[in-house]
């Protein structure tokens, strides 16, 4: 004890006290720098120092018996560890939000102060079951479409499926999160683009074959719709859904529905009204005037080609009866009549009252013939010079094909020419 109050020992001791003094006036500012610049490992390592040099607080207690290197080494472990902690909290956040970018980089806060296998485990199951839930759903998703993609706006599910895709693009191109991951998860994590691509495809082969059907059976409106909404789907899909039959279909089918116009006229030309029941141009002007309606420059322009060659067929057809052999008229007439039931309704309106006005006309031709017989017969007691009139009525007859009235003529000429002749013979007599 005595060598201790020797001067050259206080001297020793004011020399070391001065050196642990300025060292730890350094180390805080060491330490402090370190944490505003975030650098954790640097930090690491001055909180090592401190804490082995905690144990020069009792050698000067008159300088670090309330601010050591123990006081130092708490303070900023405390601090450290509160960092940890809410870089913790901060990962598994970002795992529950799908936010797998930022959950890459906010391991970094801690990746200096190695987490406790206890959080560690938590945020690798956290992890594993943030990704097999968001693959499971997003084929979930995608298989929900089978059967609407074509029928349905499916906007909405098609933004969740892309967004789905990037968020699970984003955890396999992870090598921190990839490492976390267990054997299988891994492997599903790098095959779900070729699983969720088949998927997607099949689902939009589908919705084109069914497209194919409805263009086949004549419903232009469904044809129409479905091939807007899958092509819609096909552009927002570019760059998940890459299939070469697709691809192939789409090109047929939009091909056809290019063609379509000169298809529908080829195969619709209503040139032959009396096949107007085979093909009703009524259900078909029906199908295509509701596409039209829907501000479709095509098919209005088809809706307008068919009823113009519907109503120059019917005018045509009509001008027929006009021409046609007197005995003739009431069958075409008919036949009229039939094919007015497979029209539009303004058009049956309008050739009805044109067929209407024939009939009336031929009804009142064949009354007015009807009439001259029968005065014609009439004149006969009186007139014999009325036989050459039967003459030339059988004549007119004859070419008119009016069988009728020509058998009735020949039976009054016959008549006739037997009253002349019992005539003849009273005055001879």
């Amino acid at each position: 004890y005595a060598c201790f109050r020797t001067r050259q020992w206080r001297r020793k001791v004011q020399y070391w006290r001065r050196i642990f003094l300025d060292y730890y006036r350094t180390l805080d500012d060491t330490m402090k720098a370190y944490k505003v610049l975030v650098k954790n490992r640097g930090l690491i390592n001055q909180l090592i120092i401190a804490h082995a040099l905690s144990c020069v607080d009792r050698f000067y207690p008159d300088v670090f018996a309330v601010n050591g290197f123990e006081t130092l080494y708490r303070q900023y472990q405390g601090e450290l560890n509160k960092e940890c902690r809410i870089a913790y909290r901060t990962v598994l956040d970002y795992i529950l939000k799908g936010d797998y970018a930022n959950a890459d980089i906010a391991p970094s806060d801690i990746n200096d102060n190695p987490l406790n296998p206890r959080d560690k485990a938590q945020i690798q199951h956290d992890l594993q079951n943030s990704l097999n839930k968001l693959m499971n759903n997003t084929k979930s998703i995608a298989n929900w479409l089978d059967g609407k993609i074509e029928r349905e706006d499916n906007r909405s599910q098609i933004k969740e499926i892309t967004d789905n895709i990037d968020k699970i693009r984003i955890a396999r191109n992870k090598h921190s999160i990839m490492d976390l991951l267990d054997a299988d998860t891994q492997s599903n994590l790098r095959n779900f683009g070729k699983k969720i691509n088949e998927i997607l495809s099949g689902i939009i082969l589908k919705g084109l074959r069914c497209i194919e059907t409805f263009m086949g059976a004549g419903s232009f409106s469904e044809a129409e719709q479905g091939m807007e909404n899958l092509s819609r789907v096909q552009r927002e899909l570019a760059a998940y859904c890459t299939s070469q039959d697709v691809t192939d279909k789409s090109r047929e089918l939009r091909d056809r529905v290019n063609k379509m116009v000169s298809d529908i006229l080829q195969k619709n030309d209503f040139a032959d009204v009396s096949k107007y029941y085979i093909n009703p141009p009524n259900d078909i002007l029906v199908k295509v005037e509701k596409v039209a309606s829907h501000d479709s420059a095509k098919f209005t322009q088809i809706y307008n080609s068919m009823l113009a060659k519907v109503r120059q067929s019917f005018s045509l057809a009509i001008n027929e009866v006009h021409s046609a052999p007197f005995h003739e008229r009431y069958a075409k007439m008919r036949s009229l009549n039939n094919a007015l039931c497979f029209l539009p309704e303004d058009l049956k309106n309008q050739f009805k009252l044109q067929i209407d006005e024939i009939s009336k006309s031929t009804t009142d031709k064949e009354k007015t013939r009807q009439q001259d017989l029968e005065v014609l017969f009439t004149s006969l007691d009186v007139d014999e010079h009325a036989i050459t009139k039967l003459e030339v009525l059988a004549e007119q007859y004859t070419k008119q094909n009016m069988n009728e009235l020509f058998e009735t003529l020949r039976n009054t000429k016959f008549k006739a020419v037997a009253h002349i002749s019992n005539e003849c013979a009273k005055f001879f007599r």
